[in-house]
Parts: structure tokens; C-alpha cells; sequence
């Protein structure tokens, strides 16, 4: 499925790569690792262009990956030493890439070259087909114009994808699906919750980890997702579980007071591309105290509307976040998940 000079215009030359291992330096290497590679120079102007795909196997991976492709400082740290490129100069959003991929984003950088050659720019797009995950970038002296648009070659590598993937066996099962409007029932002893998630979606429980180095991170995640055929929204329940939150010691003298709640989640918020709507409220879930906040994407990069429910809610041994995500034309599905879940949302003991 990846691009060829075939799908280049004329005076490209394609180098042989016989080593993955230099595209994955500083990626999630075991989490999503560069599965093929492609690379391609036109000499006489000077320009590179750079195709590789992944593999994400399941919805967890799937929607994880969605929301980097909302964060360049991600694709930043993983894109730059690798292409031996130094400081960078400047950055802004790549339009006109609806319709590419099932979740896409598409960047521009000007960078120092590495090793004092001319500065260059790199023009990227990421996105996601499916199971796969894909990126191509075009990369030319700064100043000088592309031989060939990252958002064009975007477009054809999604077809041969799509073509790639409709002739194995099984994907053409993977067609749009229906939201049952029914719930059932979720208990998971080891980490001391259960709630109830809508019928047909499928879950899983994983390590918490940094999603772009793979690092070992506090907790475990569970995500609650839909099925595999039902592709055309993103939407998702998460629950993060912590014996702790960071920074804070628990125990039944030290539970939070409000003021540290929304000063808390104020904090996580500007971590995170996301703008909190309106005011955090103090709520209860399942007779603790907690504080809920709505927010929306933010700044130039939120392509795709994300809208997102979150409660953080602390006991005397435990921290939960949890979270309803999902397409912003999605949100009132996403609200009734989130006020269902909630609702149900039960805190058991530890074993």
C-alpha cells in the first residue's frame, strides 16, 4: 500500500530503505511502530518525499491515535531527529484535507537544517484509514516550491489503502454501523469500578503510557469503544484509574477541597489542546465529591470539532478520570453516553 514513482511526477528517484529502525527512534516504538517505508528524491530541485504506514489494531489505538493527530508538538518530536532537521522556525496548518482518511491533520514547518545546510520546509500530512495509520511529507529548500502537494500524495496513499485493505479478506465488512440505544452493565474488580456503556461496543484495559514515547505512565486506562465496522464518528469512553493523582496525597484527612478540584482540572486543561466551555461544577458520583467540565479543541490545530465530557473524582485510595469523547455533530450522542455512565458509575473496593 505505499506510494511508488508511479504515483510521482517524473525526475523522482526512489532510494531503497533497509532499516526501520531510524523511523522509529522516538516514536512509540512498541505501541505503533513504523510498520513500510518509502523514500523518494528529485535531485535536481533538491526535494524528498517520505511515505510510511503503521499498524493500530484495535479502537483503543485507533481513537488514541486521532487525538495526536491533533498535537504537531507530537509529530514534531518524532518527525525532526529523524529527518536530521535542527530548530524550528515557524509552523501552521495544511488546508484542504477533508475526506482524507477517517481522521487526518496536516501541518507545515520551517526548520534549521541539522547540519548547517539551507533551512527547509517540511510539509506533512498525518491520518488514519482504518486500521492503518499513515503519513507522507514533502520536504524543499525554504523559499522554493514543492514539486509535488503533501495534501495530493495524502490523497492518492488513502486510496491505495483503502484498495489494499477492501481485497483482504474480511474489510468489506467494515462499513458504517448503528449506535444501539440500549446500555449493558461493566464490572472490573482489579480496579475497583463498574458502570454501564452502550450495548455493541467493545472494551479494553491497557497501561497507561505516554502515546507518543510508549514511557510507563501512572495507572491503568480502560476505554470503552465502538465496534470495529462502525467508523464514520469518533466516540469513545475512557476511564483513567490512579492510586493517586500527581502532586496530591490521599487518604481520608486529605481529600481535595473544591478550590483544588477546579484548580486541578484548570491545570490538566492547559496541558491538553482543549478549552474548557462555560465553568467547572462540583457534582457527586455515587456519593463523591467530584468537578465536571465540557470542553471543546482548541487553536488552529482542532480540524475536527472534538467535544469532550470529563469528571475527575477522587476517593481515599483512588483518583478516576473519566471521559466521553467524540466528533462535535456527535455531541448530544456523546452527552447521553457521558450522563448514562456517570449515572451509573459505581465505586467498589479494592481487592
Amino acid at each position: 500500500m505505499l506510494l511508488s514513482l508511479d504515483d510521482l511526477p517524473s525526475g523522482f528517484e526512489e532510494e531503497v530503505i533497509d532499516d526501520l529502525d531510524v523511523f522509529n527512534e522516538g516514536t512509540a516504538e512498541e505501541q505503533w511502530p513504523i510498520r513500510a517505508a518509502c523514500l523518494f528524491i528529485e535531485p535536481d530541485e533538491y526535494q524528498f518525499v517520505l511515505g510510511a504506514v503503521q499498524f493500530l489494531p484495535d479502537r483503543f489505538d485507533q481513537v488514541q491515535n486521532d487525538a495526536l493527530l491533533q498535537r504537531p508538538e507530537f509529530l514534531l518530536e518524532s518527525v525532526l531527529p529523524t529527518m536530521g532537521l535542527g530548530e524550528l522556525l515557524d509552523e501552521a496548518v495544511l488546508p484542504g484535507l477533508d475526506g482524507i482518511g477517517d481522521a487526518s491533520a496536516g501541518f507545515t514547518f520551517a526548520v534549521e537544517s541539522a547540519e548547517g545546510g539551507l533551512p527547509v520546509r517540511l510539509d506533512m500530512v498525518a491520518f488514519r484509514r482504518d486500521v492503518v495509520g499513515a503519513y507522507v511529507a514533502v520536504m524543499y529548500v525554504l523559499g522554493e516550491n514543492p514539486v509535488v502537494q503533501a495534501g495530493d500524495l495524502a490523497q492518492v496513499f488513502d486510496e491505495l489503502i483503502i484498495d489494499v485493505l477492501l481485497s483482504s479478506a474480511g474489510r468489506e465488512s467494515a462499513t458504517p454501523g448503528t449506535q444501539s440505544a440500549s446500555y449493558v452493565g461493566y464490572s472490573n474488580a482489579e480496579l475497583g469500578f463498574a458502570a454501564e456503556y452502550p450495548a455493541g461496543w467493545e472494551t479494553e484495559v491497557r497501561d497507561n503510557r505516554n502515546p507518543v514515547t510508549g514511557e510507563p505512565l501512572e495507572g491503568k486506562i480502560t476505554g470503552f469503544l465502538p465496534p470495529e465496522g462502525d467508523r464514520v464518528k469518533r466516540r469513545a469512553i475512557t476511564v483513567l484509574v490512579m492510586t493517586a493523582p500527581p502532586g496530591v496525597e490521599l487518604g481520608p484527612e486529605e481529600m481535595p477541597t473544591d478550590e483544588e478540584y477546579m484548580e486541578y482540572i484548570r491545570d490538566w486543561a492547559e496541558m491538553m489542546p482543549v478549552e474548557i466551555v462555560g465553568d467547572p461544577q462540583m457534582v457527586q458520583v455515587d456519593g463523591y465529591k467530584a468537578v465536571e467540565v465540557i470542553t471543546t479543541g482548541s487553536g488552529e490545530y482542532d480540524t475536527h470539532g472534538i467535544v469532550g465530557y470529563q469528571t475527575f473524582l477522587v476517593t481515599e485510595d483512588r483518583a478516576f478520570y473519566i471521559e466521553a469523547s467524540g466528533d462535535a455533530d456527535t455531541e448530544p450522542e456523546i452527552m447521553r453516553i457521558y450522563e448514562h455512565f456517570v449515572a451509573t458509575f459505581d465505586v467498589r473496593p479494592l481487592p
